[in-house]
Formats: C-alpha cells, structure tokens, sequence
C-alpha cells in the first residue's frame, strides 16, 4: 500500500498533540455530602462554624497537607483522621483520600519527578500553610514511608479550593 507522503508527517503531528493534551493539574473541590449541608435541629457548634464550614476547612487542609507532603516526597503518605465533629472528621478523611488519588493518578500518566516538582510548586504558591487552618499548626505532616519490615516510620515534616455544594 502507497502512502502519502504528506500523510505521514500528518498523523506524527496529530499523534503529538494527542499525547500533549493531558494536563498536570490537581482541582481540590469539597463535595459537601447530604448530611452536613445543614446542621441538626439543636445542634451547638463548639465553634460557632455551621457543620458545612468545618467539613470544608477540614477538607481543605487535609487536601492541601497531603499536596505538600507528597512535593517533598512522592514516598509520603498523607495522614488522613482528625478529632472534631463528624463533620470535621469525615472532612479530614476525604481530603487526604481525594488529594492521594488525585496525585495517584498524576504519577501514572507523568514522570514521577515532574509531578514531585509540579506539586511542591504548587504548594508554595498557595501558601498552604495558610490554608491549612490549625490542623497542620507545625507546618505539612506526613506518615513517613512504610520500612521493609512494614512497620510504620515517624512522621516526616514536609489552585484554590472552591466549594461544591452537590
């Protein structure tokens, strides 16, 4: 079969651009779930924040820690429990959990050194130190790597969030 020999050239460009379209990008976007869009009848807040709010603030800084801890070392895993109200406590769970699957995937269709460095960027830029709100108050906090025997190590120091009410 004869070809083209424009069509060659053709199908390498497309084929390029094809491959260029994945972006290296992160979105940290709470979903609040059902049952913390609205507090409780009765319910005091020992903060004064709405069970939404603190669901959020824990999302993000548990999000945000996890974006930290990971640009200093892929290796780290993101601490993913908290104390609070169950608001708080299921904040602090899906943010970690989110972020480590969002990163996950990362490291599967980049090099591993390109995402390092995009997220420890990325979390300088944000300040995350900010937006960690008292969780984090020493700064990112990672659960170090597992060791060959598999006992946990010691902790290893280490785009703006937009709520989605869905």
């Amino acid at each position: 079969m004869r070809t083209n020999g424009h069509l060659v050239p053709l199908l390498i460009a497309c084929t390029a651009a094809a491959c260029g379209t994945a972006s290296l990008a992160l979105s940290c976007r709470p979903k609040i779930p059902e049952g913390f869009r609205k507090d409780p009848a009765g319910w005091q807040s020992p903060t004064g924040e709405s069970e939404a709010e603190r669901y959020t603030r824990a999302y993000e800084a548990f999000w945000w820690n996890c974006v930290a801890v990971k640009g200093d070392d892929l290796g780290n895993r993101c601490p993913f429990m908290c104390s609070g109200t169950p608001a708080a406590t299921e904040g602090c769970t899906d943010g970690a959990m989110e972020a480590e699957a969002e990163i996950s995937r990362l490291t599967r269709e980049f090099p591993a050194a390109r995402v390092r460095a995009y997220l420890s960027e990325t979390a300088a830029a944000a300040n995350v130190r900010s937006r960690m709100g008292g969780y984090f108050a020493a700064g990112p906090a990672a659960l170090g790597p597992r060791g060959d025997d598999g006992v946990e190590q010691g902790a290893a120091p280490a785009e703006a969030c937009k709520e989605d009410g869905r």
